[in-house]
C-alpha cells in the first residue's frame, strides 16, 4: 500500500498493483473492488468532479466516475510518468515529479520555474494555503505566491520530504535533520530523539 485516500464511508486505496475501493462496513463482509489494475499508484487526489491518480512509471491519470482518462503535456508525453507529489486546493492541481512542478487550473498547464531560472526541482510534497503554495523538493522548500516561485532561503539544500500546518505555523519536515517550524527554523523533533535506547532494546530481547 502506498496512499490512502478517504471516500466517503469507505477509502480508495493505491498499492503497487493497482487502485482499490475498500469499504470496510460492507454487508455483510467488506468490499475491496479492483478499480483500476496493473498500475503502481504513488498519489491520490480529488477535485470537485473526480479523482486523480498519480503513479510511478504508468502516468496521471484522471477517473470522473465513468471514464479514465490519462493527461499528459503534448510538448512532452512523458513528463507525468512518474508523480511523487499531488494536491488539488481549488481552483488548482499541483503535480510533482522528478522533472520538476507542474500548476493546473482546469484548463491550462504551467510549469513552474523560480525568478529567470530553467532549474529542474524533484517534487515531495505540496501545502497549499489561502494565499501561497509550499512546495517541498530534494532541493529545498519554495512558495508560490504573486504568481512567483521563491526559495525559503533557511531551508536551503534540506531534503524537504513532508510539510503539515498546525494551528500556529507550518511544520517542515526534512529527510535528514528532523522536523523544524517555518518560522525562524525551530527545531520540533531531531533525528537523535527518535534513537532508541540500546539498553531497553537489549531487555527485550
Amino acid at each position: 500500500i502506498n496512499v490512502i485516500l478517504k471516500f466517503g464511508e469507505a477509502y480508495l486505496v493505491g498499492t503497487t498493483s493497482g487502485l482499490h475501493y475498500f469499504n470496510p462496513g460492507g454487508d455483510p463482509d467488506p468490499v475491496d473492488t479492483v478499480l483500476k489494475a496493473d498500475i503502481l499508484v504513488s498519489r491520490l487526489a480529488e477535485d470537485q468532479d473526480g479523482l486523480w491518480i498519480g503513479t510511478f512509471g504508468n502516468g496521471l491519470w484522471r477517473f470522473d466516475g465513468h471514464k479514465w482518462q490519462r493527461r499528459y503535456l503534448t510538448r512532452d508525453t512523458s513528463i507525468f510518468d512518474f508523480v511523487s507529489a499531488l494536491d488539488y486546493s481549488y481552483p488548482f492541481l499541483w503535480v510533482g515529479t522528478p522533472s520538476g512542478i507542474f500548476r493546473y487550473d482546469g484548463g491550462t498547464w504551467k510549469q513552474l520555474f523560480a525568478a529567470d531560472s530553467s532549474e529542474i526541482y524533484e517534487v515531495n510534497c505540496f501545502l497549499p494555503l489561502a494565499l501561497h503554495t509550499y512546495i517541498g523538493t530534494e532541493q529545498g522548500l519554495f512558495v508560490y505566491a504573486g504568481d512567483s516561485l521563491t526559495a525559503v532561503p533557511e531551508f536551503a539544500d534540506e531534503r524537504i520530504i513532508g510539510l503539515f500546518k498546525d494551528q500556529k505555523d507550518v511544520l517542515v519536515a526534512t529527510r535528514d535533520n528532523g522536523i523544524f517550524n517555518l518560522q525562524g527554523k525551530e527545531a520540533v523533533l531531531r533525528p537523535e530523539q527518535l534513537t532508541a535506547d540500546r539498553n531497553v532494546m537489549a531487555a527485550t530481547q
